[in-house]
């Protein structure tokens, strides 16, 4: 069991993981679904690299190197992105990569981290350096399983909006790849010999995993700051927009306390029109008479004509509006319009400088839309969505054709009487402009480093091994000579073998039976494969080879079984040796060669008929009976077989069977 696993474990591990980035693409959210594409490829790249290795290596291996190439581009060009400044590439141009991703997810959202990214291209080269197993295999290992260990801690540390988080199934596939490299280099590797290496690297990649997770947690948390920087800067410019305009209604209603009478429509549709040229977002504003009360003007009064005469600009105004005739400058919240709409109304009490009596007051309705449209920046407005709520309602929202990511901050804010929400939601582009390019490039220089570390005390255990092993020559001698002696007896089979079909060849046969008792009863088998040539001359001769070697195997093993031993005669013919067989059972055994190559099921030529055998066989316990004789008569038996049709068994008759 211990040799299965260690000569196919590999293989089965790797094979493994293919169901479960079957049933991760399932089960996975979209946003995984290019983590677990790349776990995919590099998966079907191993294991190519694997077939390759183990069947046919000059033949598959460039396709095996195509498939790694076509694996590793898309790694390299992620791992890029980490890299190379925004002034070289930007995100915008790395998107355009995946416009026509199946699931149109936006590309920060679906891209592995740093971490991932480095550990799957560790995976799919580790096969390319097989030839250099202690300089790259240990040490690319380890790092590949710290850098997925590393992912592990850090997606319990961070949302996922930053960082693709491993699903089960995803991580699991990634778990069979590692083990499946640990099974490839663990049954020829000494752990001494790398062990002390590996101890210093890996004490180096750990503290660089450290420092790499402090700037890269400082970044995450300045990118998290982005939605809140632009909320707090849209708040104090909605503070210091609402005083300009407070202090601008106080000048116009200060305006009016010396004219010495009430202002005429005129004069006030003239100075109205001037503070909305400034303050668009003022939809009405209106002089309210003490008299009654009445609204006596209205700016502009195209839209306001209906409000003349009434008593307020808002139904639900019962206290606003009373206290600015009392003399305070007051406000209401959001109110439903007289007019129509919904607004805010700020108060301020117009006097009288002679009798310092109350004359009246304006009133100024602001639209809350227009003045959150006004303080929002247009300059940086594809980056964010700025959202305004009151109770629930959506008042502004600016529009963007950036996709947004779920970074949203909020703050509340008051105007009048009111309490309104503004939340800006970045996008993923601004996500992508704020992450730092340093993390990475102190990840990839520091892995690399790390592998200068390991080599230099790798080679350096190397060499002390050499050295020592000057006074282990004589062992070596003794190996050496141990393998001259194991050649040795391979040459000597391959003198008594068939090298194509493995099976013992015609002076081995004729050793063989020459040792036999002549006073048993020996039967010699002939068989011929029918048509043969045709098979080389129309299916080739690899097909050609590859049925002498299963027709022989299965002959081999019938005969075998039943204490005899077959051998290859020339080209398609095998001979066979049973002894101590009747006639009539010899013959039974036979009709098994005979179906049992009938039964391997191997189509001949014209695609519709199967491989066949004839046998010609003798059964004799004459001494006198050479064995040139008995293959002469077996042979005769042959050619009547053949002649009589084929696939069928022709006995030479029996020579002498009695005491």
């Amino acid at each position: 069991m211990k040799a299965f696993i260690a000569r196919h474990g590999d293989l089965l591990l790797t094979l493994l993981a293919l169901p479960c980035v079957a049933a991760g693409w399932w089960l996975t959210p979209p946003v995984e679904h290019l983590l677990l594409g790349l776990v995919g490829m590099v998966t079907l790249s191993r294991l190519a690299m694997n077939v390759t290795r183990r069947w046919r290596p000059n033949r598959l291996r460039p396709f095996a190197i195509m498939i790694t190439a076509i694996t590793t581009l898309p790694l390299m060009a992620l791992m890029a992105s980490f890299l190379l400044p925004d002034s070289v590439m930007n995100y915008a141009q790395w998107s355009l990569f995946f416009d026509h991703w199946p699931e149109q997810a936006p590309f920060y959202s679906i891209r592995p981290s740093i971490l991932m990214t480095v550990a799957l291209i560790l995976l799919v080269v580790l096969p390319l350096f097989s030839s250099r197993p202690g300089e790259v295999g240990p040490i690319a290992l380890a790092m590949a399983t710290m850098l997925t260990a590393m992912h592990l801690i850090e997606q319990h540390g961070f949302i996922s909006l930053h960082e693709i988080s491993l699903s089960t199934p995803t991580l699991l596939a990634i778990v069979l790849l590692l083990a499946a490299e640990f099974v490839t280099q663990w049954p020829g590797r000494r752990l001494a010999t790398v062990g002390i290496a590996l101890a210093a690297s890996m004490t180096i990649l750990l503290i660089l995993l450290v420092l790499w997770h402090y700037h890269n947690s400082q970044n995450i948390r300045d990118v998290n700051q982005v939605a809140r920087t632009r909320v707090d800067t849209l708040s104090e410019r909605l503070g210091q927009e609402i005083s300009v305009s407070d202090q601008a209604m106080q000048r116009f209603a200060i305006s009016w306390d010396t004219a010495g009478s009430p202002p005429s429509s005129r004069a006030w549709t003239h100075r109205a029109r001037h503070l909305v040229e400034h303050f668009d977002y003022m939809q009405t504003i209106a002089y309210i008479d003490q008299q009654g009360p009445r609204i006596r003007h209205a700016y502009p009064l195209q839209t306001n004509q209906p409000l003349l005469g009434h008593h307020v600009l808002s139904s639900d105004d019962d206290m606003a509006l009373s206290a600015a005739l009392l003399g305070d400058a007051s406000a209401t919240g959001m109110v439903n319009l007289t007019n129509g709409g919904r607004g805010v109304i700020f108060y301020q009490p117009i006097h009288d400088l002679d009798t310092a009596a109350i004359r009246g007051a304006a009133g100024f309705v602001i639209d809350p839309a227009r003045l959150f449209a006004t303080i929002d920046d247009a300059s940086d407005s594809h980056n964010f969505r700025i959202r305004v709520m009151q109770n629930g309602t959506t008042l502004y929202s600016s529009n963007t054709r950036e996709a947004l990511s779920m970074l949203e901050h909020c703050n509340i804010l008051r105007l009048g009487q009111s309490n309104f929400t503004i939340c800006a939601e970045a996008s993923y582009a601004r996500l992508f402009d704020e992450r730092s390019k340093l993390p990475a490039i102190v990840l990839i220089t520091g892995l690399l480093f790390t592998w200068m570390i390991y080599l230099l005390v790798y080679f350096h255990h190397r060499l002390r091994q050499r050295h020592n092993g000057v006074k282990d020559a004589n062992y070596r001698l003794r190996g050496e000579v141990e393998k001259r002696i194991a050649l040795q007896q391979e040459v000597e089979w391959l003198a008594q073998h068939d090298e194509l079909t493995r099976v013992p060849n015609r002076r081995y046969f004729s050793q063989w039976v020459e040792k036999l008792d002549v006073s048993r009863t020996r039967t010699i088998i002939v068989i011929d494969i029918d048509h043969f040539k045709k098979i080389n001359d129309l299916l080739g001769h690899p097909t050609g080879d590859r049925y002498l070697q299963r027709v022989a195997h299965c002959l081999q093993d019938i005969v075998t079984c039943h204490g005899g031993l077959l051998a290859r005669f020339g080209g398609e013919e095998f001979i066979a040796c049973l002894p101590d067989l009747s006639p009539e059972r010899a013959a039974e055994v036979g009709e098994q060669l005979r179906r049992g190559v009938e039964a391997l099921n191997l189509t001949r030529h014209d695609g519709h008929t199967i491989v066949t055998i004839s046998i010609g066989l003798i059964t004799t316990r004459r001494a006198s009976d050479t064995l040139p004789d008995l293959i002469q008569s077996a042979d005769q038996a042959l050619y009547r077989a053949k002649l009589g049709g084929r696939n069928r068994i022709e006995m030479a008759g029996i020579l002498d069977t009695s005491t």
